[in-house]
């Protein structure tokens, strides 16, 4: 199956006139149609009715099309991706990143690093644990920034702890409990919790785990969401109270109040990234995270 073929096809469909066609290609008629015959034969199905009066997809051509036009945006995507680079001279990154834990200093890392090497492209992933671990191992993702505690040990793996992780209790306004200037896990024992899903969120689950633990309380979540926005807006609507980084305080709105849980559980976050990363793109990423964690 060749390229030409593809595309000689794509415009066919979508034109449905094999002459308007062979003229966009700038190919002789019949040319045009022996290729898409030969890739009818290849393929083992008809894809599209010809007579002289019309031309029409068939089911599978239809079917084919859909799968055809996907292919031919990646291909043109990839295609568009390494001229500007070779016009720009930019190194693709591609990081991934724990929203719930980054929060607010995200935006910090990203402009320190973008004025230090201008010739980086950077792309953000938004991401569980286990899929940041999963695209760094496979070289989808260069870097990550998640809880250093999440990081499996591997020799493929070269993991730098940044900050220390400081967590708080987020209460709807006017909530009595937000009267106090720090909360203890003891005040929440008559509150609804909310807390991230456990399946996407496990080292968030083991952490409140703990905590409730170590207050000799049983942990009882009355609902699991997503991520930040959505716990965020379920506390707003008075669901009920949640355990959350202070770094979500940059994002939540006003009709939300945040106060310091006391005493805080130790958690940290890391710049995890592959060890082939280039020495001096890990060098600038660690810069930056310790800058913005200066700031």
């Amino acid at each position: 199956m060749e390229l030409r073929q593809l595309r000689y096809f794509l415009t066919t469909a979508e034109l449905l006139n094999f002459t308007r066609a062979a003229e966009r290609h700038r190919v002789a008629q019949p040319a045009l149609s022996r290729q898409i015959r030969s890739l009818e034969d290849e393929l083992g199905v008809r894809l599209l009715e010809r007579d002289s009066r019309r031309v029409a997809l068939t089911a599978a051509g239809h079917l084919f099309l859909q799968d055809i036009r996907e292919i031919m945006e990646q291909l043109e995507g990839a295609e568009a991706r390494i001229k500007r680079f070779h016009r720009e001279g930019r190194q693709p990154l591609q990081l991934g990143f724990a929203p719930s834990l980054v929060g607010n200093r995200l935006p910090a890392i990203i402009q320190i690093l973008s004025d230090r090497r201008p010739d980086l492209q950077i792309t953000l992933h938004d991401l569980t644990n286990e899929d940041m671990i999963t695209g760094i191992r496979d070289r989808q993702l260069d870097a990550a920034l998640l809880p250093a505690a999440a990081v499996p040990r591997s020799e493929l793996f070269t993991v730098w702890p940044l900050h220390t992780i400081t967590f708080a209790v987020v209460f709807p306004a006017g909530h009595p409990l937000a009267r106090k200037k720090r909360v203890q896990v003891a005040d929440l024992r008559r509150e609804n919790l909310i807390a991230y899903d456990r399946r996407h969120y496990p080292d968030y689950w083991k952490l409140i785990r703990e905590i409730y633990t170590q207050a000799g309380l049983p942990l009882m979540v009355d609902a699991e969401v997503d991520g930040g926005g959505s716990l965020l807006a379920s506390v707003q609507s008075g669901q009920g109270v949640a355990i959350v980084s202070t770094t979500l305080r940059a994002t939540a709105p006003r009709t939300v109040e945040f106060r310091p849980l006391h005493p805080s559980p130790a958690a940290r976050l890391a710049l995890l990234h592959h060890r082939d990363l280039p020495a001096r793109t890990m060098a600038s990423l660690r810069d930056a995270c310790q800058s913005a964690a200066a700031d």
